[in-house]
């Protein structure tokens, strides 16, 4: 399954619902529907018994649902290493794990979990470009797998006990426009 896929199908169960799914992860209602029957195509099963008035998982949507959702939650949240790195081969990694190594973000804010000095990158590319070269690691979002995936790197998860990463949208002052207000509005 493709992460699209995924997200698509998980939302679906939770909704039980093809508008609101549709609406929450702004997505046309027919790419729901359209991904929803490739995936039961693929699988040679029903996930959903669907009628006019109600959505419901079917018994091997639901175990399908258990399984994905699992697997999802576990790797919603990476960190970017180079092939070679000793964390690269983990199941999963700590923020004890990151303690001896240096730590590059995008950005001006000190990492929560780093007592030295931040290293910063200017770019997220120039940041990837110094993961590459072995130069240290890489806290990221697990979308950024879809946006900026690199055979140099491996993407490994965060345990669950790491914190969440938060994402917020932002403008430039001065320039909220009719589009940048309705993505603000659909985003809340």
């Amino acid at each position: 399954m493709e992460r699209r896929e995924i997200e698509i199908f998980l939302t679906l169960a939770e909704e039980l619902h093809f508008g609101r799914t549709a609406g929450r992860l702004l997505v046309s209602q027919a790419r729901v529907s359209q991904s929803i029957a490739k995936l039961e195509h693929r699988f040679g099963v029903t996930l959903f018994d669907r009628t006019s008035r109600r959505v419901a998982l079917t018994p091997v949507g639901a175990a399908l649902y258990a399984d994905v959702r699992a697997g999802f939650e576990r790797i919603e949240h990476a960190v970017a290493v180079p092939r070679d790195h000793h964390l690269a081969e983990q199941a999963t990694v700590s923020l004890a794990d990151l303690d001896h190594e240096t730590v590059f973000r995008a950005g001006r804010r000190a990492a929560p979990y780093r007592r030295e000095p931040d290293c910063t990158a200017a770019t997220l590319l120039e940041l990837l470009a110094l993961v590459a070269a072995g130069k240290g690691v890489c806290p990221l979002a697990a979308h950024a797998t879809d946006y900026f995936a690199r055979p140099s790197l491996v993407m490994v998860p965060f345990d669950a006990d790491a914190p969440p990463v938060r994402w917020v949208l932002c403008w430039r002052r001065g320039h909220r426009t009719a589009r940048v207000a309705a993505l603000a509005a659909a985003t809340r």
